[in-house]
């Protein structure tokens, strides 16, 4: 995951673990009544820290291994198989693996929630079983209504991407009548906003929240605020020039893109690079960056 997305669901994973698991044991086969504690993996020397793992408490056994995904990974599968043989190999098991996709943008048909590989002779050796959460098909009531840590996730459903300002008010209210915590309240609802940003434009988000009490006290909601309305203010002064800009800033990501993959990969083939040069939409050079960075060879390049 990238920043600020990663921290802000590690934080909810760490201070709302109860509600958490409450919500995805029963979907690994686990009782929703299933207690665990955090548990520090040793494997930072193999990877990036962006996922969570738990420990079963008895009569639970095992461990829970969640990776939140808010970027495309063909290597996805493989790397939830690496891990979870990592924990079994130096903790034992079994280990209950999770990928939650946070957005369409995580997204990719190889993401079935089985991992296979075969010998050169087509023969099986290897099946692996994780559970694909895809939270933009989630039922955004479901979540609403659910346990609290993980309600913020409603507002990335597609079923909320048309009442964004109605489960906003719904959380707010839910979190007064709860008798949440002031921290607990403005916890929950900032983190709501700053994951929205996944899937909404600044100016969207700050409309959606323009009202509740709880972020306009909150000193990480009014910065965010003071930088979006600076951001507006530069944009204003700079329509006259967006077009000629936005074309420099697609040819810069392109330019990116190819350097990028020179890099990794010595000479890109010509035709390549003129799908590449074809792009005109940022969201999608986006995604193609992002590809450049894990791929383990041209040929994983998907252009969509």
């Amino acid at each position: 995951m990238s920043q600020p997305f990663d921290a802000m669901m590690k934080q909810l994973l760490d201070q709302y673990a109860i509600d958490w698991i409450e919500w995805l044991a029963p979907r690994v086969g686990l009782p929703a009544e299933t207690e665990v504690e955090p548990f520090e993996s040793d494997l930072s020397s193999i990877k990036a820290t962006a996922d969570k793992v738990f420990r079963l408490k008895p009569p639970g056994e095992g461990y829970l291994l969640i990776e939140p995904q808010s970027y495309w990974d063909s290597q996805l599968p493989n790397r939830l198989h690496f891990y979870a043989s990592q924990i079994l190999h130096n903790y034992g098991g079994p280990v209950y693996t999770i990928a939650i996709l946070l957005r369409p943008l995580a997204n990719s048909p190889a993401i079935t929630g089985v991992f296979e590989d075969w010998h050169s002779d087509g023969s099986l050796y290897l099946h692996f079983r994780y559970l694909p959460i895809r939270v933009w098909e989630l039922s955004a009531e479901t979540l609403i209504n659910g346990p609290l840590g993980s309600a913020p996730l409603a507002l990335l459903t597609n079923e909320a991407s048309s009442r964004l300002k109605e489960y906003v008010t719904r959380l707010d209210e839910r979190l007064e009548a709860e008798e949440s915590s002031v921290e607990d309240r403005r916890q929950i609802l900032v983190a709501t906003f700053l994951l929205m940003g996944m899937r909404y434009t600044h100016a969207e988000t700050l409309k959606v929240f323009t009202g509740v009490k709880s972020m306009r006290e909150s000193s990480t909601y009014m910065a965010i605020l003071e930088e979006g309305e600076q951001k507006g203010r530069q944009e204003g002064r700079q329509e006259g020039r967006q077009e000629g800009e936005q074309k420099g800033r697609l040819e810069e990501r392109r330019v990116a893109i190819i350097e990028l993959l020179e890099d990794r990969f010595g000479t890109v083939p010509s035709d390549v690079q003129e799908r590449i040069q074809a792009i005109a939409d940022m969201a999608h050079l986006k995604a193609l960056l992002l590809q450049t960075v894990h791929i383990a060879s041209l040929n994983e390049l998907e252009f969509g």
